[in-house]
């Protein structure tokens, strides 16, 4: 069974990364804001608040996505699909895809970040998937998300 790799996941999901940055981001004001306030976090601060509103909203995205990508098993083979849309902005990769399990086609796709995973792939190229044992929506790139090993 192949399992997702951590280390690959944050450098190449988007929307992964963009939550831990957040939360990243979001604990630092609110320590910053802390030292500033001397840590009495007041009802009065509304800035701390605010602050504690996003970082509880990011910690929820970020939780929301390490649940999705620990439940990902998959003891399939590796599918070949055929990406038929890929679109790019800012930084960030959306690559669509279709593939046939069990002569029923479906259609996903992976939002990643831009770099020497996925810049390579184009609209119309062949692409290794691994899909999920019991949601066969469900699929992710081998190259991006995976340590594959020779």
């Amino acid at each position: 069974m192949e399992k997702i790799s951590f280390r690959k996941a944050v450098l190449n999901d988007r929307f992964l990364f963009s939550s831990l940055l957040l939360t990243i981001i979001f604990l630092g004001l609110a320590f910053i804001l802390g030292i500033n306030d001397g840590f009495t976090f007041s009802v009065e601060n509304y800035g701390f608040l605010i602050i504690g509103v996003w970082l509880v909203l990011s910690v929820l995205f970020l939780l929301i996505r390490v649940i999705q990508l620990l439940k990902f098993k998959s003891d399939r083979r590796p599918y070949l699909a055929q990406v038929i849309k890929v679109f790019t902005y800012r930084g960030a990769k959306r690559i669509a895809y279709t593939y046939t399990v069990d002569h029923i086609e479906y259609k996903s796709g992976n939002f990643v970040m831009v770099n020497k995973y996925s810049k390579h792939i184009h609209k119309g190229d062949q692409v290794e998937i691994n899909i999920s044992e019991t949601h066969p929506k469900t699929a992710f790139i081998r190259d991006i998300y995976f340590d594959i090993k020779v």
